[in-house]
């Protein structure tokens, strides 16, 4: 929900997603942070990243078909 300004001083400014289908399980970052990756109790996870004019975009999505739905991760 929060995106890092590039421009500047660091600063923290709210950033929508769009609604995800099925509750979120976890949320992790890539270790530069250009990439969140989010996995769904769905099993889908999608890879978003923010283009240049600081908009979030689903860049990949993927799901595990070999695991049931809403197993729940812990």
């Amino acid at each position: 929900r929060y995106q890092r300004r590039v421009h500047g001083e660091p600063r923290w400014a709210e950033a929508k997603l769009p609604p995800f289908p099925d509750a979120v399980l976890r949320v992790r970052w890539t270790t530069l942070g250009h990439v969140l990756g989010v996995c769904c109790a769905d099993n889908r996870v999608t890879l978003w990243q923010q283009d240049d004019d600081g908009l979030w975009t689903c860049v990949s999505s993927m799901t595990d078909t070999t695991a049931p739905a809403n197993s729940g991760a812990s």
